[in-house]
């Protein structure tokens, strides 16, 4: 092989791997990224809905009880032990009686009311659900020793109100409405 030959050889071989280089490069380069796998989402569970269930006394239960009488209220409940629910009584004129203490939240997802004082014209037996404001709202009604003759709305206007429950019951004036 001449001189002239080896040389020519030489270029078109640098020439073929220049040309493969350059090829490779631009491949690379306007080649899709590699897909990244993300890790599918779990689902977010649904959170359940407070629940505080009366459990006793059961429905339309009687009640004829003496002035200073008090029923002890219980049931099952799926709150934090740091949730507020509150007993309040409603009479058959639709004025709502507070209830204290509050309801005692158990671990074991038990719940008791020791102070229930159903009196004349009581007709039902109601759960709330408050939130941080409307606790420190009712702790006020408590402080001010308001018991009875809540409005309604002064109870639906709570911070948070939720009810969670009612149980009809049958007290000295209360007829079949």
């Amino acid at each position: 092989m001449s001189a002239y030959q080896t040389r020519y050889s030489c270029q078109t071989l640098f020439l073929v791997c220049l040309t493969v280089s350059v090829l490779c490069l631009v491949s690379a380069c306007t080649r899709p990224p590699e897909p990244t796998l993300t890790p599918t989402p779990s689902p977010t569970p649904t959170p359940k809905p407070p629940m505080v269930e009366i459990l006793t006394p059961s429905p339309e239960t009687e009640f004829n009880l003496g002035p200073n009488e008090k029923i002890l209220a219980s049931g099952a409940h799926n709150l934090s032990l740091e949730d507020h629910v509150w007993i309040f009584l409603k009479d058959i004129y639709g004025w709502y009686y507070l209830q204290n203490p509050h309801i005692e939240l158990l671990a074991d997802g038990t719940w008791e009311a020791t102070n229930i004082r159903p009196r004349k014209e009581i007709r039902y037996i109601i759960a709330i659900y408050v939130n941080s404001q409307g606790h420190e709202r009712i702790q006020g009604w408590v402080r001010a020793e308001r018991w009875g003759n809540i409005g309604e709305g002064e109870v639906k206007g709570l911070e948070g109100y939720l009810e969670l429950d009612r149980v009809p019951i049958i007290t000295p004036g209360v007829t079949d409405n």
